[in-house]
């Protein structure tokens, strides 16, 4: 009988309790909610690549930050699946916010396939480093990879 009497108390504790308790505050139309990176769409990353607006290695960052939104949003994915550009652009275009094909930053390599350019024309290398973290390279100024003027993020 105690045990009913002290549960009958407890119960109507917490009812009152969730009764007087303020209602959380719902959004307004007006106040802008901004998802979280992985959720925005991918090709905010490129909104400025390779314009007077940015930096080669902004352009860089941004490629590794298109990569890593790519990477959150496909956790499920290896970076080996895509260790090339031209595979990376193909898991891309497949998911659910692809960079608009006439993009001025895509290109195709000698098979057809989009890749990734940067602001000298130049594919992008991909270097996976691990299974989460992928290195960018440019080519630079010179267009030849693996030389002095090699832009590369993050840095080794």
């Amino acid at each position: 009988m105690r045990l009913a009497i002290l549960s009958l108390i407890i119960l109507l504790a917490i009812i009152a309790w969730r009764l007087t308790r303020p209602s959380p505050p719902t959004p307004s139309s007006s106040t802008k909610v901004n998802p979280p990176p992985a959720e925005q769409t991918i090709s905010t990353s490129l909104e400025t690549h390779a314009t007077a607006q940015s930096t080669p290695l902004q352009d860089l960052q941004n490629v590794q930050e298109l990569v890593t939104r790519f990477s959150l949003k496909n956790r499920h994915l290896n970076t080996l699946y895509y260790s090339q550009n031209a595979d990376f652009c193909e898991h891309l275009m497949k998911s659910a916010f692809p960079i608009p094909t006439d993009h001025p930053s895509l290109g195709k390599d000698a098979e057809g396939r989009t890749i990734l350019l940067d602001r000298w024309g130049t594919p992008y290398l991909f270097h996976p480093l691990s299974h989460k973290l992928m290195q960018m390279r440019s080519a630079g100024p010179d267009r030849q990879p693996y030389t002095q003027d090699d832009l590369i993020w993050p840095k080794p």
